[in-house]
């Protein structure tokens, strides 16, 4: 006997008063609903129901029994209910960590359309150019530029950004009749250069300057 479903049909019972309505909302024959209340029956070693040919009624054990095991029953199906909202709304709180020009720029614009469509979700967005342990920090979803490290991380690619050496038209007069206009990456040595010292992997960049 399936103990639980005995209690959750023996509660549709003594709320319906009557098998035949529970067995159709349960898609079964009456036979079937009494057999299940007489087998918690048994199991409890007394009498829930009091079964006349044209009524049925509650115990004294029935109606202690009955408002006890009420309450857990719809617990149970509060329980169930939350749970099936959950498989088609999203809930709680999402934690992500992103570059700050990336998280701007792209972000920013695709979080007030998220929220929107999933009102039931708080984000807490981390904009920094930094490292940061997405573990230690308990981040979810984390956006990062670059190559990344082997880890027991799961990362995705979705996307590609372009670095390049910019100048202006100013400096590049200035410099043309002297050290000249830089051709080669190892040209770059020579010039004066304004570095984001921000970034992670500045090994490369500290290479061409």
């Amino acid at each position: 006997m399936d103990k639980l479903s005995a209690i959750q049909t023996f509660v549709r019972v003594a709320e319906a008063g009557s098998f035949s309505a529970v067995a159709k909302e349960q898609g079964t024959s009456q036979s079937s609903v009494s057999k299940s209340v007489a087998a918690l029956e048994k199991v409890l070693g007394t009498q829930l129901l009091s079964r006349t040919t044209r009524s049925i009624s509650l115990t004294e054990e029935g109606e202690r029994y009955f408002e006890q095991v009420r309450r857990l029953v719809a617990e149970i199906q509060d329980a169930e209910l939350a749970l099936k909202k959950g498989e088609h709304q999203l809930i709680g709180i999402l934690r992500v960590a992103a570059p700050v020009g990336y998280g701007r720029k792209v972000l920013l614009p695709l979080i007030d359309q998220f929220l929107t469509q999933h009102p039931e979700v708080k984000i807490d967005l981390n904009l920094n150019d930094g490292f940061i342990d997405i573990v230690e920090q308990c981040i979810d979803v984390a956006i990062r530029i670059g190559e990344l490290p082997d880890s027991s991380l799961l990362a995705k690619r979705v996307g590609t950004t372009y670095r390049a050496l910019m100048a202006s038209k100013g400096y590049l007069r200035k410099i043309k009749k002297t050290i000249g206009v830089p051709q080669i990456p190892s040209d770059i040595e020579q010039h004066e250069c304004v570095i984001y010292t921000g970034l992670q992997h500045m090994v490369r960049v500290l290479q061409l300057s």
